[in-house]
């Protein structure tokens, strides 16, 4: 098959409606933001100020009278950078329903029973404040921080840019957000955080994988999972499970802790992936992690959340009663159709009285529901304690977390333990080094919950058998419904676990050659040992005949080594310029070991030397791909902009006639909201035109030795010895030098709108992508 083609247009808005923020009643902190007109008389000396606290909060102690009459608050409310006035914000008196809002001039007036009264102070999109005040003759006049701003600074690959300055489709996500959702993987916490980002967790089993697309299906056969890079690292995504749990696999996402997320933003067009080449046709996910700042006070950050989760109920069954009725009907029915008589259907169906060689009659059935003896309410618990800050040439952030999720699916849980630093120290002034390091342990508690008869717990619970089926029969002993598993030796007996140690990390170097030069170099590895061991009773459909073992030992590493080279320069007033050259060189090798094991003495034997039949199997697989990449923008007085890029990777998966594939980029974008006619009109804040062009490119649907011809061992050929057999290789895969890249091109145009000062913002998007030379296998 050499061709496939997908066309898509989606149309994405996205409104930020950033709401009030929570406040924390600091003691003994003075605002400076806050002017003294609401301080207390002379006579009271002002606290001392306290640092390193979020939000500010002003407290002055009170006099020692309090006025107790009907008082009126006077006051006005401004913007911080601006000293506009903030129309509509709310006032509040805390712990109360008494509240206002400010007037078209950012006025108030509110009517409190006393004093010494707390102000809670609010305005969407802007960082919230609590002021005490004791003197209702000062007014009190109070400025807000605004939390968005049009100049944010989103990372983009291979560097940053401000938000107004980019040209392609890029979603930033503020990971304060989607930590507070109660998962333990970082893609199930971008359900819904970004347009064109479809997420779906299809089990609920905490690890377990999560469907991840961007913007839809990109490949028949290759990976459509998006790239995900942490700190520069370009980290493993492919499940190393290799038991089978009925179709699941585990997350390796899951082995990073979100809540030392400091950022994510999603990369969506080729504008903005085709810098990453070969690994950016899904899309790519960058994740900052949080650092330390220069200058700093050790800052200390302790977590700790307690939760609860429990299951929709999606399925209502029906009685026993009810269900061996229906089984009654469906039969005479059946048998009608099949042109038997009533009285002959009659006399044949399953639910009859005993006497009559029947189960007894529907309404003598039991009802067992199982569905409820596999659910449950599941605990979630998670403990993070970091500390970040610096010095005049250091900056830091050390953490520590462990969590522990309950699957409401027993007796299925996830449990992490995780170290996290970050170093960053100034050599000179020219000079900078640092390293990232992410050290984890992961624990998986399996179960089987996706398809399949046997160890499929759900399939097992009611769903395809009655419910008048007994769980245990007469003698005591677990009952079977056909091919499926007793739902409690399911819970009793199930005993499949996965620990995986995982480290990440990152080394490089930053240097300032010229006072527009830049020049830095990195390392990068992701190692993750994954030790994985099932073992099924005798009392369960896959361990019948003595029961059986599987172990399984699997070994992926991947470094990286990359150097960039980057330019930018400002042409007088209008005109600003930047070029980035680089080059990357990656390697990854993938070691399994698998040790099988059956007919077990007793079900207390479950080491695989206790089995009386043992096998085992060793493979090992490896890549390497080389790549050279540059990119270009230039922008004229922040309203027209251009970009293009181009990369060019060799992979060794490839034939010796097409190792190298190479992916141009271009993009365009129009700042409306710069030219004369819009740049004086408050209410709109942004306006820009997008489009942009890209090929991108994908080699992960095909092993690493596709286009060589191959030969394997393990070839067993008859002879006349006394062993019978003697070793031997046979053919495996026929070469094919011609095997080339699976290229995906998109096109693409938007609009980027904001309104007041960016707290509403929409985005719209028409894309489409086709994709050729698939990577097929064919006879």
């Amino acid at each position: 098959m050499k061709k496939r083609y997908r066309s898509g247009i989606g149309i994405a808005a996205t409104i930020l409606l950033v709401g009030l923020a929570h406040f924390e009643t600091q003691a003994q902190e003075t605002n400076p933001s806050v002017p003294a007109a609401i301080a207390p008389p002379d006579s009271v000396p002002a606290p001392a100020p306290v640092e390193n606290i979020t939000p500010k909060t002003t407290v002055v102690e009170p006099p020692k009278e309090s006025k107790s009459e009907a008082i009126v608050i006077k006051g006005k409310l401004q913007d911080e950078v601006t000293k506009e006035t903030l129309i509509g914000a709310t006032i509040n008196v805390k712990d109360s329903k008494n509240a206002v809002t400010a007037d078209e001039n950012g006025d108030f007036a509110i009517t409190v029973k006393e004093l010494p009264v707390t102000l809670v102070i609010g305005y969407i999109g802007y960082q919230g404040k609590e002021v005490e005040v004791y003197d209702p003759e000062i007014p009190v006049e109070v400025t807000l921080k605004p939390k968005l701003s049009v100049s944010e600074v989103v990372v983009v690959g291979y560097g940053t840019q401000e938000r107004k300055d980019i040209v392609s489709s890029v979603s930033k996500i503020d990971a304060s957000e989607t930590n507070r959702q109660p998962v333990a993987s970082l893609d199930a916490q971008l359900q819904g955080k970004a347009t064109g980002l479809q997420i779906n967790n299809n089990s609920g089993v905490p690890g377990d994988a999560v469907f991840v697309r961007v913007r839809g299906t990109t490949s028949i056969n290759s990976s459509n999972d998006p790239l995900y890079i942490v700190d520069g690292v370009f980290i493993n995504n492919t499940s190393l499970q290799t038991i089978s749990t009925g179709g699941r696999s585990t997350s390796p996402i899951a082995d990073i802790n979100p809540s030392d997320i400091e950022s994510m933003v999603v990369l969506k067009d080729a504008s903005a992936t085709a810098i990453y080449g070969a690994r950016g046709a899904n899309g790519v996910v960058l994740i900052t992690t949080k650092r330390g700042d220069y200058n700093a006070k050790a800052k200390i950050t302790l977590n700790v959340s307690e939760g609860w989760a429990k299951g929709t109920r999606l399925w209502k069954l029906a009685d026993g009663p009810t269900n061996a009725q229906a089984v009654n009907d469906n039969y005479i029915q059946t048998q009608l159709d099949n042109g038997a008589s009533y009285e002959k259907a009659l006399s044949g169906r399953p639910f009859r009285p005993a006497s009559e060689g029947g189960r007894g009659n529907p309404e003598e059935q039991i009802t067992e529901d199982r569905l409820s003896r596999v659910l449950r309410t599941a605990r979630l618990r998670e403990y993070d304690l970091a500390v970040q800050g610096g010095t005049k040439a250091t900056k830091y952030y050390i953490s520590g977390a462990y969590t522990n999720q309950e699957s409401i699916l027993k007796p299925a849980f996830f449990e992490r333990a995780s170290f996290k630093t970050n170093l960053d120290q100034k050599i000179s002034d020219k000079v900078t080094v640092g390293v990232s390091n992410i050290l984890s342990r992961s624990l998986r508690n399996q179960v089987g919950a996706g398809d399949g008869s046997q160890g499929n717990i759900l399939s097992s619970a009611s769903l395809v058998q009655g419910t008048y089926n007994p769980i245990y029969n007469p003698d005591g002993t677990p009952s079977l419904a056909g091919n499926r598993d007793n739902v409690d030796v399911l819970l009793q007996d199930t005993d499949i676990k996965a620990i995986s140690t995982r480290y990440i990390g990152n080394l490089y170097a930053d240097a300032d050659l010229l006072p527009n030069l830049k020049f830095r170099t990195s390392w990068s590895l992701d190692y993750d040992h994954y030790d994985e061991k099932a073992y099924y009773s005798d009392r369960m459909l896959a361990g019948s005949g003595g029961g059986a073992a599987t172990v399984s030992l699997s070994q992926n590493t991947t470094w990286i080594n990359e150097q960039t080279l980057s330019y930018r320069k400002k042409i007088g007033t209008k005109h600003s310029t930047g070029i980035l050259i680089g080059n990357s060189f990656q390697g990854n090798g993938l070691k399994n070991t698998t040790a099988k094991g059956s007919n077990f003495p007793s079900n207390d034997y479950k080491q695989i030397s206790s089995a009386a039949v043992v096998s085992s199997s060793e493979t090992w697989t490896g890549s390497k791909l080389a790549s050279v990449f540059a990119r270009a923008d230039y922008n004229y007085a922040g309203k027209y902009y251009i970009e293009a890029s181009l990369r060019g990777d060799g992979s060794s998966r490839f034939g010796a006639n097409h190792k190298w594939g190479y992916f141009p980029s271009v993009g365009l974008s129009w700042r409306l909201k710069e030219e004369n006619l819009l740049k004086d009109v408050k209410w709109i804040s942004e306006l820009k035109l997008r489009t942009s062009y890209g090929i991108t490119g994908n080699q992960s649907g095909i092993n690493d030795f596709a286009a060589l011809g191959q030969w394997t061992g393990g070839a067993s050929y008859a002879n006349n010895t006394t062993s019978g057999y003697t070793p031997g290789t046979r053919p495996l895969q026929l070469a094919n030098p011609d095997l080339k890249w699976e290229k995906t091109t998109q096109v693409n145009a938007g609009i980027d709108i904001g309104f007041f000062k960016d707290r509403l913002g929409l985005e719209f998007n028409v894309y489409s992508k086709y994709t050729r030379d698939a990577l097929l296998q064919i006879p």
